[in-house]
């Protein structure tokens, strides 16, 4: 046998003949050799769309273990009562899921933190300690935040820094063709 869930959403007209479709129900499963684990009432609802010109329906979850003919008997059941709105059938599987993880709190065995050790923020959580994230040391604060400006031959020298030679039309200009009176 097979673990199974059923969802059914019955019409929310009358609560004996929501009862009997139910009892129905769970015959269809305990005559075809099933065992009904678990019955849960979830109440009515509002549906997101109406079905069968109903607006709300009530809700049951069936969960039972029972071989797959006496699921499709339980659904041709459900299929021909006029009670029946929406119903799904899934067979679980258990063995398919992975185990939660086991791991610590951040914040401790209560969760809280001092708000001295706690940031906010675009960020999120970030300890106090960790290193301030200011401008770079290659950035000028200047030049609106990119990489430090290489300066210009134009650009003024601040005072204190010796003058570079200035250059004039002779640059470049060759002594071998001077003569001189030595």
């Amino acid at each position: 046998m097979r673990p199974y869930e059923t969802l059914v959403v019955l019409t929310n007209d009358v609560v004996i003949e929501q009862m009997a479709l139910m009892e129905g129900f769970t015959t269809v499963i305990t005559a075809g050799g099933g065992t009904l684990d678990e019955n849960h009432d979830w109440g009515s609802r509002k549906l997101a769309y109406p079905i069968k010109k109903q607006d709300e329906g009530h809700y049951y979850l069936l969960e039972y273990n029972a071989e797959p003919a006496v699921v499709s008997e339980l659904e041709r059941t459900m299929r021909i009562s006029d009670g029946v709105l929406r119903y799904m059938s899934i067979q679980q599987d258990h063995t398919g899921l992975p185990k939660p993880r086991e791991y610590e709190s951040e914040r401790g065995e209560r969760g809280d933190v001092p708000l001295h050790e706690m940031r906010g923020g675009p960020g999120g959580y970030r300890p106090r300690d960790s290193e301030y994230r200011g401008r770079r040391p290659d950035e000028d604060r200047r030049s609106g935040g990119g990489p430090a400006a290489a300066p210009t031959p134009d650009a003024p020298k601040p005072p204190g820094e010796p003058a570079a030679a200035s250059t004039s039309a002779s640059e470049g200009a060759s002594d071998e063709g001077v003569k001189t009176d030595e």
